[in-house]
């Protein structure tokens, strides 16, 4: 059976905090962070559910777009 992620290629696949995620093992720093630490701007994330309300729309938007917020989606604060 081939695997999933070529092991000498750039990407890589890690078990993280959020869930699983596939990264580039090169880059620098989201991919180093997720490397060491299994996260990436979890600080950011916790801001997050502390401002959002129930009736606004957040739009994630930007070159890092679920890096740092694959758990930003989860935030169901429908009331």
């Amino acid at each position: 059976m081939k695997p999933l992620v070529d092991p000498a290629g750039f990407n890589e696949l890690k078990l993280c905090r959020s869930g699983p995620m596939l990264y580039n093992k090169n880059d620098f720093p989201i991919g180093l962070s997720l490397q060491k630490y299994g996260e990436f701007s979890w600080s950011e994330i916790e801001l997050f559910r502390q401002i959002v309300e129930p009736w606004m729309v957040v739009i994630d938007a930007g070159a890092n777009i679920k890096a740092g917020h694959s758990k930003v989606d989860k935030i169901e604060r429908f009331d």
